[in-house]
């Protein structure tokens, strides 16, 4: 059997702007602000699931809070 990627996407289900961080933590630096409904492609997650790594439009990465995510997936 062979490994198929599978696209992993989330859309923004907050109700005002998602912060997107440098690193899994509250307290670490805002890199820009996400607008609901906006959609990011997500590359990794904390072990605790508790925060999702994504890649923006420009192709840089951060990572959001992801009860703020509606993940959708497809092979």
């Amino acid at each position: 059997a062979t490994r198929t990627p599978i696209a992993v996407t989330g859309t923004i289900t907050s109700e005002g702007r998602l912060n997107v961080r440098t690193l899994p933590a509250t307290d670490a630096p805002i890199i820009l602000k996400l607008d609901p409904g906006a959609v990011v492609d997500v590359t990794a997650r904390t072990l605790a699931g508790d925060w999702l790594r994504v890649r923006l439009e420009d192709g840089s990465r951060g990572w959001v809070a992801a009860e703020f995510l509606q993940l959708s997936a497809a092979a």
